[in-house]
C-alpha cells in the first residue's frame, strides 16, 4: 500500500507502507527526523505512518521476527488451521535466497507446526494478496485459540522464550501483561473482520514489471477513514 512517510527531518516523502519500518530503524541515517533515531523508531515511525493513513490512534506496536515465527508456533505445540480451498505453489523461495520449493495444502482441518503455519502465510506467487492476507488472519486465529488452551503460567513461560530474540515493542510489561488477560477473554466468535483490499478502497497500480502498489480509489484515503471511523466507533 503506497503511503505518506514521515521519516525525513523535514516534509514527507511517499513509498510503500512497509517501508516506514526499515527507513524508521535507520537510527545513522543524519536525514531522519531526530524523533525517530532512538531504539523503537522503526515501530514508532511505522505506527505515526498507519495512523496518518487510517484517521485513527495508535496505542502501541509489536514486532516478531520473521524467523521466529515458527519458532512462536511451535512454542504453542501447533495450531490447528482450517484451509478454506488447496494450495499450491511450485516456487516458494527458501529463505529468500534464489532457491524454491514446491509447497501443497490441501484443503480441510490440519494440524500445522511452525514451519508449515509460515508456508502457508507467506506464499503469494499462485494466489492473490487479498487471498494471503485472509490465510493470514486464519493462522492468528488459529494462534489464539491456542492461546486460549493453554494455562496461563505455560503460555507466558513458552512464549517468553521463544521470541526473546527476535520480539520487540513499545509497550511496558505490564501493559503486556493486560493484553495477554484480555486475549484469553475475548470471545473470537464475535469478532469481526475488516477487509481493505481491491474489493473497497483500494486499486493496483503497475510499478515494473511484476512489482505493483495499491493506492486508494479516491485519490486521499478519505473514503477509507471514514469508513473505519464508522466500523471502529472513532
Amino acid at each position: 500500500m503506497s503511503a505518506s512517510i514521515p521519516a525525513p527531518a523535514s516534509g514527507e516523502i511517499r513509498g510503500l507502507l512497509f517501508t516506514a519500518y526499515q527507513l524508521g530503524s535507520q537510527g545513522g541515517n543524519p536525514h531522519l527526523n531526530p524523533r525517530w533515531r532512538t531504539p523503537t523508531g522503526g515501530g514508532d515511525l511505522a505506527a505515526a505512518t498507519v495512523s496518518e493513513l487510517i484517521g485513527q490512534p495508535i496505542d502501541g506496536w509489536a514486532v516478531i521476527d520473521i524467523d521466529t515465527f515458527p519458532a512462536l508456533i511451535d512454542a504453542l505445540g501447533g495450531i490447528q488451521v482450517t484451509v478454506p480451498a488447496a494450495l499450491d505453489d511450485p516456487n516458494y523461495p527458501v529463505n529468500d535466497s534464489p532457491r524454491t520449493k514446491h509447497i501443497h495444502f490441501d484443503p480441510g482441518p490440519q494440524w500445522m507446526n511452525g514451519e508449515r503455519a509460515l508456508e502457508f502465510s507467506r506464499s503469494r506467487l499462485s494466489t492473490s494478496d487479498s487471498d494471503r492476507s485472509h490465510r493470514q488472519e486464519l493462522v492468528l486465529v488459529a494462534m489464539l485459540h491456542r492461546l486460549h488452551s493453554l494455562e496461563i503460567d505455560t503460555r507466558l513461560v513458552r512464549l517468553a522464550a521463544a521470541i526473546k530474540d527476535g520480539f520487540r515493542t513499545k509497550l511496558r510489561p505490564a501493559y503486556l501483561q493486560g493484553l495477554d488477560r484480555m486475549v484469553t477473554q475475548t470471545r473470537l466468535q464475535a469478532a469481526s473482520r475488516l477487509s481493505i483490499d481491491e474489493s473497497n478502497f483500494l486499486r493496483k497500480v503497475d510499478i515494473s514489471g511484476p512489482f505493483y502498489a495499491l493506492v486508494p480509489k479516491d485519490g486521499n484515503y478519505d473514503a477509507l477513514r471514514g469508513y473505519l471511523a464508522t466500523a471502529l466507533g472513532g
